[in-house]
């Protein structure tokens, strides 16, 4: 290793804002890590897993000169630090959003479509006030929230951190004292929505006669919520598997193209009030 300059090693970072409570337990995280260790693994490197938050020490990103290439996994709030890693010509690729002018390259999912999907089953089965949950400053949630404006124009949007505790939170406001704003949501994550039914039920409220519910991942959560939730699938296997094979093109000196991945809806008990 020496001798070839080489580590046989890859790090991995996973973005998060300074003021998000989301942790590396959030089952899509832990997902595309599954998929990514394996991915590796299979090709003779080993995962140099590391976090940051935004507004912090940029030190993790050190951990590129300990490693052959890096993955960073979300944009967050440090798109201007990620571009800096092509200017100081290090290896990497990220999981996250494509746009024009990036000047790096993206393994993603179609957000835009996956918001369009949601607001059209949304409208289908007679939703007619709906409402956007998730934080909209991050490239892959606005262009979810595009995508969902495309379909439904008349749409509200409220900030929402990527936790279950916050998509209860803001959903008990919101429906607080008996009040029905809207009838139709479209959580940015799983776990966002996972805390939206919870918050409904207390209240009283039936998903999804009154709210139809459909949020974004497809993890195995969506299946054992109560109701099941209905959600917009990643391809999250197919995304680890694109993330290696485009960093190791990067490596071999190439500039492999950013790639945007299909989605779908997987539709489940939250969101069907039209059986």
């Amino acid at each position: 290793n020496l001798r070839l300059q080489k580590t046989n090693t890859v790090a991995v970072i996973i973005v998060f804002d300074a003021s998000s409570s989301q942790a590396i337990s959030d089952p899509f995280l832990l997902a595309m890590l599954g998929t990514l260790a394996d991915e590796l693994s299979q090709r003779g490197y080993d995962m140099l897993l590391t976090t940051t938050r935004s507004g912090t020490s940029t030190t993790p990103y050190m951990d590129a000169q300990r490693a052959d290439g890096l993955i960073v996994i979300g944009q967050g709030e440090q798109e201007a630090r990620i571009r800096e890693l092509h200017l100081e010509q290090v290896p990497f690729v990220v999981w996250g959003a494509n746009a024009p002018d990036l000047g790096y390259s993206v393994v993603g999912s179609n957000n835009s479509k996956g918001g369009q999907l949601a607001a059209r089953h949304l409208l289908e089965q007679g939703c007619q006030r709906l409402l956007f949950l998730g934080n909209i400053h991050h490239l892959e949630i606005r262009q979810r929230w595009q995508g969902f404006l495309q379909s439904a124009p008349q749409a509200a949007q409220h900030d929402c951190d990527f936790t279950s505790a916050a998509g209860h939170s803001v959903t008990a406001a919101l429906f607080a004292n008996g009040q029905r704003p809207y009838d139709g949501i479209l959580a940015a994550s799983d776990t966002i929505g996972v805390g939206a039914i919870k918050a409904l039920n207390e209240a009283g409220i039936a998903v999804p006669q009154n709210v139809a519910i459909v949020g974004f991942d497809d993890m195995a959560i969506a299946e054992y919520a109560y109701p099941a939730l209905s959600s917009v699938r990643q391809d999250v296997a197919g995304g680890g598997r694109q993330l290696v094979e485009s960093l190791l093109a990067r490596m071999a000196g190439k500039e492999p193209a950013s790639i945007e991945l299909d989605v779908s809806l997987a539709t489940r008990t939250s969101s069907l009030r039209q059986q």
